[in-house]
Order: C-alpha cells, then structure tokens, then sequence
C-alpha cells in the first residue's frame, strides 16, 4: 500500500473526511491490538512446580527470598502475569517457604520479596504472635505441603 502525502496551504488545518478517519482508527486499533498482545507476552509466569522446589536448597531459597527483597527496595519488580500463575497453581501448590508476618496492609510478603503467587505461604497476623492457629498452619504448610 502506498502513503499519501497529505499537503495543506500554509495557515490551512488538515480536514479528516469520514474514510481517512476510519482507516486512521482501523490502523491505530490494529496497532494498539498487536503491541498490547506483544507487550502483555512480556510478563510471565514462573511458577513453582514441585521439582524445582524440591531442587532448592534452605540456601537457595533464602538468597531468593533476599534477592527479592532487594529488588523491591529498587524498584526492579519482575513482570508477572499473574492470571497465568493462578491458572498454572491451580491444581497444586508447593511453596519454598513459609513467613510468619504482619497482617500490616502495606507490607505483603509477596510483593515485598518480588515472589508469585503460590511461592510461599504466608501466615499473617497482628504483632507476628505464633498462638495455636497460627502454629497448626505452619505446621500444615511444613508437614501436608512439603514446605
């Protein structure tokens, strides 16, 4: 397809008739369509499956952990595509790691440490008290999860 140069006299505004405002929309919708399934394939899903957590050293999943934290404090979060994440969790879970934290809204374990979903398990309460409750979900997430 060839472009037309569009000329106008010096003082004159550019008329947009009805056809070249609907291939103008057509083409910029088009375009919009392509990079947003371009850019939207950018996030991605890794989540945790069994055998790479059962690969990973308490080491490991510490320095990962800390990593996390680190690029939270730098604002280098990873993209995720968290809709693809609860899709692939979906028919079983197998955390790294469990954290006991503050119910504190403003500080999720997840976002804090740049982790997806189904990397840990997070048992949150006020004051970061373990009570029975509290000591029977991490016993849960230790023992039936394989945390």
């Amino acid at each position: 397809m060839k472009l037309k140069k569009f000329r106008t006299a010096p003082g004159e505004c550019f008329r947009l008739d009805r056809r070249r405002f609907l291939r103008l929309s057509s083409a910029a919708t088009a375009v919009g369509i392509l990079a947003g399934s371009s850019f939207g394939s950018l996030a991605h899903a890794d989540a945790l499956g069994k055998e790479k957590r059962d690969k990973m050293t308490p080491d490991e999943i510490l320095a990962r952990l800390k990593r996390g934290n680190k690029n939270f404090s730098k604002g280098l979060m990873t993209a995720r595509n968290y809709r693809n994440e609860q899709k692939i969790t979906a028919k079983g879970q197998f955390p790294a790691a469990v954290v006991l934290s503050c119910i504190d809204s403003r500080a999720p374990a997840e976002v804090i440490m740049d982790l997806g979903i189904g990397d840990i398990f997070n048992a949150r309460v006020a004051g970061n008290i373990a009570n029975e409750d509290i000591l029977g979900s991490l016993e849960f997430a230790c023992k039936v999860a394989g945390v």
